[in-house]
């Protein structure tokens, strides 16, 4: 409620996250090839309300970020926050 009201008050962070790609398919080959990498992404997570977004572009706009989910400990952290403990 309180972020409705006064907005978020974003914690921005970068983490390693795994991404799976598909190579282009080699002249007279049937299987695409995958590939895995990490890459350097950067969330941002609002303090008061545990609402999480990852940046998927970089034009310096609000549509740059998307919702994401909570990692297992976010969701505690949520948790115990909501308990008051």
């Amino acid at each position: 409620m309180k972020c409705k009201i006064f907005g978020h008050k974003w914690n921005y962070y970068n983490e390693e996250v795994e991404q799976t790609f598909t190579s282009a398919l080699v002249p007279y080959s049937s299987n695409p090839r995958e590939f895995t990498i990490m890459v350097d992404t950067q969330f941002r997570i609002c303090d008061r309300c545990q609402y999480k977004q990852v940046r998927e572009h970089h034009t310096g706009k609000s549509i740059d970020w998307c919702e994401a989910e909570l990692s297992k400990e976010q969701l505690r952290e949520k948790k115990l926050k909501e308990l008051g403990i």
